[in-house]
């Protein structure tokens, strides 16, 4: 059986989120966070419009390629990572 996967809305995860589990979750602060995004999103994004062709779900934000990378480089598991995120394997890589 095939599921459609559900892509996770970062905006309605990151505001029901306590600052001290942001924290757990992404070893930064969420203004450190941000402060990130912004300096590396024109990358992100280039790599959003390259991938809309080829991905039919549709692009991945720049916010959830930022949160996959820092639970991954937090230690986490790519299968837990890519589950809970809502992509597939293939494009968690």
């Amino acid at each position: 059986m095939n599921k459609k996967r559900k892509r996770l809305d970062w905006h309605e995860w990151a505001d029901t989120l306590p600052d001290y589990r942001f924290r757990v979750f992404y070893r930064m602060c969420r203004d450190t966070f941000d402060l990130l995004l912004d300096l590396i999103r024109d990358q992100l994004e280039m790599c959003e419009m390259r991938a809309k062709a080829g991905c039919p779900h549709g692009p991945i934000s720049p916010e959830l390629q930022l949160s996959m990378t820092l639970r991954w480089l937090a230690g986490g598991s790519y299968l837990d990572i890519h589950h809970f995120h809502g992509v597939s394997q293939a494009a968690f890589w």
